[in-house]
This record gives C-alpha cells, sequence and structure tokens, in this order.
C-alpha cells in the first residue's frame, strides 16, 4: 500500500478540508476518498453524490483533487490517516 497527499482548492473558506493523507494501492483508489465518508457510515471510496451527499466541504469531484505520493505503508488501506479541516 502506499501513501498519498491528498488536495484540493474548489471549496475553501471555513468548515471545509484542504487536504488529507490516506493509504491506498494507487493514485486512482486515493482520490476517489471523500474525508467525510466516515462520518456518515459509508465506505470510504463509494462516492457516488459527492455534493449531494457529502456537502461541499471537499473537492467538487475526484477528477479535481491534486494527488502525491509520499511513501509506502506497511498496513492495509484503503484508510485515512490524518485530515486538514479548517472550522469556522
Amino acid at each position: 500500500m502506499n501513501i498519498y497527499l491528498l488536495t484540493q482548492f474548489d471549496s475553501t473558506g471555513y468548515d471545509t478540508f484542504d487536504s488529507m493523507i490516506v493509504i491506498a494501492k494507487s493514485p486512482q483508489q486515493a482520490i476517489l476518498i471523500h474525508p467525510e465518508a466516515s462520518w456518515y457510515d459509508e465506505d470510504i471510496l463509494s462516492h457516488d453524490r459527492w455534493s449531494d451527499k457529502l456537502g461541499q466541504s471537499w473537492a467538487d469531484s475526484p477528477s479535481t483533487v491534486a494527488v502525491e505520493f509520499i511513501g509506502k505503508a506497511k498496513v492495509k488501506g484503503p484508510r485515512i490517516v490524518c485530515t486538514s479541516f479548517n472550522a469556522g
């Protein structure tokens, strides 16, 4: 498994996530992870309705998420390691 830094610039300001660190098999899998999914007891890779269900706290679409490989992980994934949330 790999460790990735995900960053988004669609939703900015208060009550938004600007970045997170995740563990995933590939960059393609990593960008499907939404930081709020676990709050709704959902599979973190299941996001067919990002803006409808999860609000505007993260990118509008997985295609607008920047992903950067930062290392190798010894644990299984996919999972969220850490998020950066801008509380209001």
